[in-house]
């Protein structure tokens, strides 16, 4: 099972036991550009108050709270320690509660982010994970039931303007085989379903046949309580819950089908399953499907599992039941159904002809792989294709590099969504180059966090400075401001004028991964100056003059240590061309 495709990934072996926490990330949400995310995530330390990844996902309004265990012998062992469990109640305690002064380093980045993010209404769920290599067990799940009481508990208190959903889950053997099953195949429910109708109609095309109709409540009301989220293995999101809120929709749904339930029919969008097979009996007006997964409506399916009581008969909504084979053209199924899901804000822009340039001139360049926008579904991120360019990495890299860390940081996905920002970065000026010079930069600021934090946890001393570097590594996005306040440097890093920073490329016509060694020299130079700015992250860079003033002192103590740090910068600049 999943045990199988995580032995595979070779690139998340150096995170040790934190591997599995983010192979858990990948198997949940289909992420491409893991390794960025775990350079943001993983708090990294021995005094990280029990949370070992936080994962704040403000443009899906989300975030992960984790707690990670491996068993070395799994099968000696028939569940994994509650304690661990438990410990969730502390991390959640001090990410949302304790005062900012008292935050140890390891984890006040951390919580700093998540803190903004709430306030900003960015975050709509949060979510608690206990993962391991184990059996679950109702120990467990009690305990993540109490950190999940404690975290509600929190936000009511200290974000009392705010409408957060909170959940638990122990994310061990069941549940991770579920999620990749559901990767490789995405019906769970796999039985046979008889559905009353009321009448209907067929459509098909060469690869797919489907039938629309209407579906009872009452059906879809019992279809929950017996499988809950194994309806929506297809799915990308399931169901998120509901709060007593006007502005909250799935509140909303409840409130109609009690209150309007003659309704409710013309009030609702309605559902979109995939089944293996469907028959239709006309006679006695019976759906029979072979399988059940919905990969749109599951927040309308939610709703009315949750209700006190089961709807009426005679309360329906529309849907339709579409039998496809094809996997590739069952990922377009899932993906174009969920309207909300801007994880495929690049697909809008992978047509373009900026972007099919791109895509040309990278088949000149050994050893990468760009797809300008296009994504793989899950199984693709999880085979992941180790030349790989991730498109959201590329935009974030060019965005940072041209002056826009906050942009790069927080509104990945508006890069491609707004046609303002996506002109800024993807333009007639940008080349595949430009593109491996901005994210060799971006690769190698990871890379030296990364050894960095392998030679301290191997118990060698760190350096001063290189201590002074780790810290400011650690603060969550970093990387963005140090990127914006190197190409500050760019003219004095190459003693002349730049007309234009997008005519910037090496001379080299190679992978990013084989041109990270040219920035390294410049990266160890200039990260002695990085105290300069650490401040924007306090506010997770949102504050326009903190980054501007913190980018202005960066580069005038990078003038200023010129002539020390001379012969770092004529090699440098011998590598690049205008």
């Amino acid at each position: 099972m999943y045990e199988e495709a995580f032995e595979e990934r070779e690139d998340l072996k150096s995170y040790g036991d934190n591997a599995l926490l983010l192979f858990s990330l990948i198997l949940r949400f289909g992420l491409d550009d893991i390794q960025v995310i775990a350079n943001d995530a993983l708090t990294d330390g021995n005094d990280d108050k029990k949370a070992d990844l936080v994962y704040v996902n403000s443009d899906e309004g989300y975030a992960i709270i984790a707690q990670g265990y491996m068993a070395k012998m799994p099968t000696t062992k028939k569940s994994a320690p509650s304690n661990k469990a438990s410990d969730l109640n502390t991390a959640v305690t001090w990410l949302l509660s304790q005062d900012p002064a008292t935050l140890p380093t390891d984890i006040k980045s951390a919580a700093l982010q998540l803190r903004k993010s709430i306030l900003d209404k960015e975050i709509k769920r949060i979510e608690l994970w206990y993962v391991h290599n184990l059996p679950e067990s109702k120990n467990c799940s009690d305990e993540l039931k109490a950190a999940e009481s404690t975290a509600h508990s929190l936000l009511k208190t200290h974000f009392p303007n705010t409408n957060i959903d909170t959940r638990s889950i122990e994310v061990g053997e069941k549940t991770l085989n579920e999620w990749y099953q559901s990767i490789k195949t995405p019906i769970l429910v796999d039985e046979e379903i008889s559905i009353p109708i009321r009448g209907g109609y067929s459509m098909s095309a060469d690869l797919w046949n489907s039938f629309c109709t209407s579906i009872s409540c009452a059906k879809l009301y019992d279809l929950f309580k017996k499988h809950e989220t194994k309806l929506f293995s297809a799915n990308i999101r399931d169901y998120l819950g509901s709060k007593k809120s006007d502005s909250n929709i799935n509140f909303g749904i409840k409130n109609t089908i009690e209150s309007e339930p003659q309704n409710f029919w013309i009030f609702n969008n309605g559902i979109t399953v995939i089944t293996h097979s469907f028959t239709i009996d006309q006679e006695n007006q019976i759906l029979k499907l072979k399988g059940f997964s919905i990969v749109n409506g599951a927040q309308t399916t939610g709703s009315i599992g949750s209700l006190k009581k089961r709807p009426n008969e005679d309360t329906f909504l529309p849907a339709r039941f579409v039998k496809c084979d094809a996997q590739d053209l069952i990922s377009n199924i899932v993906r174009y159904n969920n309207s909300q899901n801007k994880i495929t804000a690049s697909d809008f822009r992978s047509n373009d002809r900026i972007q099919e340039r791109l895509r040309n001139e990278f088949k000149t360049i050994p050893n990468t792989l760009y797809t300008g926008g296009r994504r793989g579904g899950a199984d693709d991120a999880i085979k992941r294709n180790t030349n790989l360019l991730p498109s959201d990495s590329i935009a974030q890299s060019l965005a940072a590099f041209h002056l826009d860390p906050a942009i790069a940081y927080n509104r990945k996905s508006e890069i491609w969504i707004s046609d303002k920002l996506y002109s800024s970065y993807f333009n007639e000026k940008i080349t595949a180059n430009h593109i491996c010079f901005t994210y060799s930069l971006f690769l190698v600021i990871m890379d030296y966090k990364n050894a960095l934090n392998i030679k301290l946890k191997s118990g060698t001393n760190l350096m001063d400075t290189e201590k002074e570097s780790l810290t400011f590594l650690r603060l969550r996005g970093a990387n963005y401001i140090l990127m914006a306040g190197i190409s500050t440097c760019m003219e004095i890093l190459l003693g002349k004028p730049i007309p234009d920073r997008f005519s910037l490329k090496f001379k080299n016509t190679v992978s990013p991964v084989n041109l990270m060694n040219k920035w390294k020299p410049i990266i160890e130079a200039l990260l002695s100056f990085s105290s300069q700015l650490s401040k924007p992250t306090e506010n997770a860079l949102k504050n326009e003059a903190d980054v501007k003033l913190s980018l202005s002192s960066f580069k005038s103590l990078v003038q200023a240590t010129l002539k020390a740090n001379t012969q770092i910068y004529t090699a440098f600049a011998a590598e690049v061309e205008i």
